[in-house]
């Protein structure tokens, strides 16, 4: 039982770490994810997770303040904003640590589409990373996955064409077999600020 209680803390202190540098949600967010995923031990009640996750929380949000301070003013996690900002202008629907899997990312992007197309948006194709893609960047590497509305290889490669050339006009290190099989890899030095979700 003990051994089993370290375990999990051990978990749960990597994964506040890992949540805090990717930088998509506020520590209260954190908090509520990290105490339902690990409800399901019957070791482990929420209530009593809050405390030492709120302990994990202050200091690695702390830790991640004083190292944005050494940061460039523009990071790779800036120029992969901008460029996906860019091909949002140009109809090719962008989301960001989209869906939890890349089996799911798939399946629920053609939501997304019906959605934007809905409001009147006219959308050529998409482009995402999901959950479990943060991991590899944080380690160097960002996958992408990417397609056209028609579904057919020629408007996916064009799409593909286009993301990639945004990619490398916004100053990212691309590279891309070709092979629609194949999801563009971005090197990125995973910079992400938090201000916005600090305050």
């Amino acid at each position: 039982m003990e051994e089993r209680l370290s375990e999990i803390l051990k978990q749960l202190k990597q994964a506040v770490e890992v949540a805090i540098v990717a930088g998509f949600f506020s520590p209260e967010q954190i908090l509520d994810k990290l105490s339902y995923r690990y409800s399901v031990w019957p070791e482990i009640k929420p209530e009593d997770l809050h405390p030492y996750l709120e302990e994990l929380l202050r200091k690695s949000c702390a830790r991640q303040t004083e190292a944005q301070k050494t940061w460039p003013a523009l990071t790779d996690c800036g120029r992969l904003d901008a460029a996906f900002a860019e091909l949002e202008s140009q109809n090719i629907l962008c989301r960001e640590n989209f869906s939890i899997n890349l089996s799911n990312a798939l399946v629920e992007i053609w939501d997304e589409i019906r959605r934007a197309e809905g409001g009147g948006r006219e959308i050529r194709g998409f482009v995402f990373y999901h959950e479990q893609d943060i991991g590899s960047a944080m380690a160097g590497n960002l996958y992408l996955s990417f397609g056209s509305i028609e579904r057919q290889e020629p408007t996916d490669r064009a799409i593909g064409t286009v993301v990639i050339r945004t990619l490398k006009k916004n100053g990212l290190n691309v590279e891309w077999s070709g092979s629609l099989d194949e999801r563009i890899s971005v090197q990125i030095d995973w910079k992400r600020r938090r201000s916005h979700l600090e305050s």
